[in-house]
């Protein structure tokens, strides 16, 4: 039938059962509930998801893994002059400075810049840290700056995936983008006059005429299959520290 019947083994090894099936959104049921998968070992990746930037030095692989949460920074705010986000924000120099220090004393380290979960922002931190970057032998050899997206990369880190695969030798890996390369962001709070219902309203416009298909493409395609999930294992980290 239309019916997916799984049954699940539990932590505690007691059998559950879940059942998938369409369903009409404009008219749930009542026994309409989310079902959440967790892996049995969580893989690097999965540890600081709920921080914004996070940062780890791999020394057997000679590898840092740098994860980007949210591409927003305190310095981006008051860049713009929005002094109360500010103060909501962590600095991003501190983990830029971080890096670079720790890229000057390993000249044979490679970088992953890790997209996965960024879904907003903007990409003025990661272009300026680029800069960078490009006077150390990361960003001058090849095979030692990745960039990882899938399909949560939208918005800001979508920007910062397309200006390092067209301004550096950086590999995208992973998965195809889930935004067009060419977007409206950065969205505002708009009320109707006589309704008084609020809108979110895009801003501004990323145009990009360099890619012509409708998603990004990673250089490499490093899929997540249900099997490495379970399992704990990251083909992207997996595929860098192999290299």
């Amino acid at each position: 039938d239309d019916t997916l019947h799984l049954q699940l083994d539990n932590p505690g090894g007691v059998p559950s059962k879940a059942d998938l099936y369409p369903i009409d959104v404009r008219s749930p049921g009542p026994n309409m509930m989310p079902v959440a998968l967790q892996s049995e070992k969580r893989d690097l990746r999965w540890e600081p998801t709920q921080s914004m930037y996070e940062m780890y030095w791999l020394p057997e692989y000679k590898t840092v893994y740098f994860q980007i949460n949210r591409s927003l920074s305190q310095e981006m705010a008051l860049t713009r002059g929005d002094t109360l986000m500010a103060n909501q924000l962590p600095p991003f120099q501190f983990y830029a400075d971080t890096l670079l220090n720790l890229l000057r004393k390993e000249p044979d380290a490679k970088l992953l810049i890790d997209l996965r979960f960024n879904t907003d922002g903007y990409a003025d931190d990661a272009i300026a840290l680029l800069k960078e970057l490009k006077r150390l032998p990361v960003g001058k050899e090849k095979k030692k700056l990745f960039v990882a997206t899938n399909t949560y990369t939208q918005n800001g880190a979508l920007e910062t995936a397309l200006h390092y695969q067209f301004n550096s030798n950086a590999t995208l890996i992973g998965e195809p983008s889930g935004q067009r390369p060419s977007f409206y962001f950065a969205p505002k709070t708009l009320t109707l006059p006589n309704s008084r219902l609020p809108l979110l309203v895009a801003t501004q416009r990323y145009k990009n005429d360099k890619v012509k298909s409708p998603v990004l493409q990673p250089d490499v395609l490093l899929p997540l299959h249900f099997e490495d999930f379970r399992q704990g294992k990251d083909p992207v980290l997996d595929y860098v520290k192999q290299l």
